[in-house]
């Protein structure tokens, strides 16, 4: 008998230690700009690293001269700079607005480089040189 009351006991306990963990779980917080930070960090890099890109490409088709190119990478490059100073403590939401903010300045500034025709070769209609 006693090793009855022994089984349905470890039973007890057992079944009281597994569910404690359930009850005493705390709710998740609400969305809130702390669950955010991370995505927001991470979408704010990402948008850096597509900038660069974005320079390298355009300077690989010749649609921005090679010193356009070196002027908006010096920037991105100031960019990261700037993020990994901000990531290093957690970056706020001004910060971020910062960050956002120099990150559409620069691509304001790819865009009318590109624009400009000052570093575009051009491509000329080849000259039929036969007479007729």
């Amino acid at each position: 008998m006693s090793k009855t009351f022994s089984i349905i006991g470890s039973a007890l306990a057992f079944g009281a230690v597994m569910l404690t963990p359930v009850a005493a779980q705390a709710a998740p917080p609400p969305n809130n700009a702390a669950q955010a930070a991370p995505v927001r960090a991470t979408a704010l890099w990402q948008r850096i690293v597509e900038l660069e890109r974005d320079v390298n490409r355009a300077e690989a088709r010749k649609t921005i001269s090679h010193r356009e190119a070196a002027a908006l990478r010096g920037d991105v490059v100031k960019l990261k700079q700037q993020y990994r100073r901000y990531k290093a403590n957690g970056i706020s939401p001004s910060e971020a607005r910062t960050l956002d903010s120099g990150i559409e300045r620069v691509r304001a500034r790819l865009v009318r480089q590109k624009r400009d025709d000052n570093g575009r070769v051009e491509q000329q209609a080849p000259v039929d040189h036969r007479t007729h």
